[in-house]
């Protein structure tokens, strides 16, 4: 007979297996669930406070799979989240020829133009043969030209003897100008004496001379080398490098002392454009001190090139400072006379007007002496013929008859201006002038103008007929007839 203990005791022992049986596969569905949890909270946190390789060694195989598979997809992962920027730049580090294929599997143009530049940036550490070779194979000259700008500042700061021998190599043209600036502008960064040495070298293989000897100079200043660039710009071959480096060097001593530019290029005229010289010293007195520039001017032997001299600071003033121009013109003008401060008067009032007409139209009409008035008022028409001739005539009619030696001339600008930009209401001004040479003057313009753009002969000789000089009326119908024979 079976005794009941007999009986219970394996269902007790199964009971047990079952109970741990459960536990465990609910202990494995809780680590699943934190390890998928802890995923999609982007972290690999199997236990709290537990580095993820020892739970990876105490979890179960499939579970050690699964991290494996999960590992790998997130590296994939990565790989794609990162740009293609970064892609191409790290495969070009590993596999030029297959970055390069990811590269001109770009459809849009610029980035495919990007893309090869960061491979020839790269790819030139490595192997800056090769790198040249393929740079220098491509057809599109913007990829060309952009490829090998990135790679010879890279290639300058490694080795920049081999950077100048390739940069030989390559013919005259945009692309070398361009490859020759990027490189030239690392080896400042390094050593200026000997970029400004090795730019000089090859100086002839160089088409944008000026825009080199711009960046060169500035660079030295930077450095504050120009005491150096001072020395060595007579020694220079003459041309128009000499020339360029020469007025760059005034351009950047006059910024900060146009007294030191102007005694340097007093001792040395014959390295640049005269013309060029005095314009940046004028621009420079004009910003700094102009009335020092003024008086600057008489160390001007050449009267020409003291009155041109003059003319542009007056201008660039003008231009600057409107109101401390103008007011210094009046003062001027009113204890002396225009005639005698001509040139810089003509620069200022040019520069004023274009810029501030109202205000100084006003500044104008203010001058007590009526010859400086009216030679005043006729630079202001003379500017604003070109700007707003209707202004001109409208506002400035009275001072265009009185007497003098440019009324004529700034009257046929501003006929000429207005006739073309609406010849009927020119017309209607000239016919209201008062009769005489003035009104002659610019009948004559608007039978030009009838001729150039229309030729209409009858109006011509119409409005001929109205000049009321006798051997000029012969002269323009003359003009008429000429013209018209020649059409037909």
């Amino acid at each position: 007979m079976i005794s009941r203990r007999s009986l219970k005791a394996p269902n007790m022992k199964i009971s047990k297996l079952l109970l741990c049986s459960l536990v465990a596969n609910a202990l494995l569905f809780s680590y699943i669930l934190s390890v998928v949890v802890s995923r999609s909270n982007g972290a690999v946190q199997l236990v709290a406070n537990t580095p993820k390789d020892e739970n990876a060694k105490k979890a179960p195989r499939v579970i050690q799979k699964a991290l494996l598979f999960n590992d790998e997809d997130e590296a994939s992962s990565s790989q794609n989240s990162l740009s293609i920027e970064e892609r191409v730049r790290n495969m070009a580090k590993q596999d030029p020829s297959e970055a390069i294929r990811m590269a001109n599997s770009e459809v849009d143009s610029e980035t495919r133009i990007k893309l090869l530049g960061l491979i020839a940036h790269e790819w030139v550490r490595s192997d800056p043969d090769s790198c040249f070779i393929w740079a220098m194979s491509l057809t599109d000259p913007r990829e060309k030209r952009n490829s090998l700008a990135n790679m010879m500042p890279t290639l300058a700061a490694l080795d920049v003897n081999k950077g100048l021998s390739l940069l030989d190599q390559i013919p005259k043209g945009e692309i070398k100008d361009s490859v020759f600036f990027s490189l030239v502008a690392q080896m400042m960064h390094k050593d200026a004496n000997f970029a400004f040495t090795e730019t000089v070298k090859r100086i002839d293989d160089l088409g944008r001379k000026d825009s080199m000897a711009n960046m060169l100079v500035s660079r030295m200043k930077d450095k504050g080398m120009m005491e150096t660039l001072r020395s060595s710009i007579a020694s220079l071959p003459a041309g128009d490098f000499r020339e360029a480096i020469s007025l760059n060097f005034i351009r950047q001593t006059a910024s900060e002392s146009p007294e030191a530019a102007m005694k340097w290029w007093l001792d040395n005229q014959d390295l640049t454009d005269k013309s060029s010289a005095m314009d940046e010293l004028a621009i420079a007195f004009s910003k700094k001190n102009p009335v020092l520039g003024i008086n600057a001017a008489d160390q001007l032997s050449n009267k020409k090139d003291k009155e041109n001299y003059l003319k542009g600071l007056g201008v660039s003033w003008g231009v600057e400072k409107p109101q401390d121009a103008g007011k210094w013109l009046i003062n001027t003008i009113q204890s002396s006379d225009y005639s005698s401060n001509k040139q810089i008067a003509d620069g200022i009032i040019e520069g004023w007007v274009y810029w501030d007409p109202a205000h100084a139209l006003e500044s104008i009409r203010s001058i007590l002496d009526p010859a400086s008035r009216g030679q005043a008022g006729l630079t202001a028409a003379r500017v604003l013929s070109e700007k707003d001739p209707a202004m001109a005539a409208g506002i400035l009619k009275p001072l265009l008859e009185q007497s003098s030696q440019d009324g004529p001339i700034v009257l046929a600008s501003i006929a000429s201006n207005w006739l073309d930009r609406d010849p009927i209401a020119a017309s209607q001004w000239i016919g209201g002038l008062k009769q005489g040479p003035l009104k002659d003057i610019a009948i004559q313009k608007i039978v030009e103008n009838l001729i150039r753009k229309d030729q209409d002969y009858t109006n011509a000789n119409a409005w001929a007929a109205t000049i009321s000089d006798p051997k000029q009326r012969y002269a323009v119908k003359t003009i008429i007839k000429e013209s018209s024979d020649s059409v037909e």
